[in-house]
C-alpha cells in the first residue's frame, strides 16, 4: 500500500524541495480586482449623465414658466423660486459629482453620497411645501420619500460598499 496522501499538493515547478506551494483562493485562477468604469459603475455614469439632462430640462422649463404670461404669483411664485435655485443648485453639484467620476478622483464617493442625501432632504422640503391638502400630504409625501430613499440609499450603499468603487477611487501614488 502507498503512504502517498491523494490530497496533498505538490510543490510549483521551480519551488524549493520542502515548501508547499500556495493553494488557490478559490477554484480556477483568481479574479482580477475590479476596477475602473465598468459593471455598475458604468451603469452609474449613464444614471448620472440622465440626471444631469433632466435636471437640465427642469431648470429650462421653470425659466420659461417664470418668464411666460402665465406665471405664478404669492405662494406659488415662492415655490418656483425654491425649485429655480435649488434645480440650478443640484444641478451645478451633479455636474460636480459626474467630474469626480471622470477624474476618478478620491473625493468621488463622499461627493456622491453628499449629494444623494441633500438631494432627498431638498426633495422631501419641496414635496411638503407643494402638497396643500394635510390628510393628503402625509400619505403622499411619504411615498415619494420613501421611493427616493430607496433609490438614493440603494446608490449610497453602492459607492460606499462596493470594492470597484473602492478600487477605481482610491488614493493613487503618483
Amino acid at each position: 500500500m502507498d503512504n502517498a496522501d491523494p490530497y496533498r499538493r505538490m510543490p510549483a515547478a521551480g519551488a524549493k524541495q520542502g515548501h508547499a506551494a500556495a493553494a488557490p483562493a478559490g477554484f480556477g485562477p483568481p479574479r482580477p480586482r475590479p476596477e475602473g468604469l465598468g459593471g455598475w459603475l458604468a451603469v452609474l455614469a449613464v444614471v448620472l449623465l440622465l440626471w444631469l439632462a433632466a435636471g437640465a430640462a427642469v431648470f429650462a422649463a421653470i425659466l420659461i414658466l417664470m418668464s411666460s404670461s402665465h406665471a405664478p404669483t404669492g405662494d406659488g411664485l415662492i415655490r418656483a423660486q425654491y425649485l429655480l435655485i435649488t434645480s440650478g443648485t443640484l444641478f451645478l453639484v451633479k455636474l460636480a459629482v459626474l467630474a469626480l467620476l471622470w477624474l476618478r478622483s478620491r473625493w468621488f464617493a463622499r461627493a456622491f453620497v453628499a449629494w444623494l442625501i441633500v438631494d432627498l432632504v431638498v426633495s422631501a422640503v419641496f414635496w411638503i411645501a407643494v402638497e396643500t391638502v394635510p390628510a393628503e400630504t402625509v400619505l403622499s409625501v411619504s411615498l415619494l420619500c420613501a421611493a427616493r430613499l430607496v433609490w438614493n440609499g440603494g446608490w449610497i450603499a453602492y459607492a460606499l460598499k462596493s470594492e470597484r468603487v473602492r478600487n477605481t477611487f482610491s488614493a493613487r501614488a503618483c
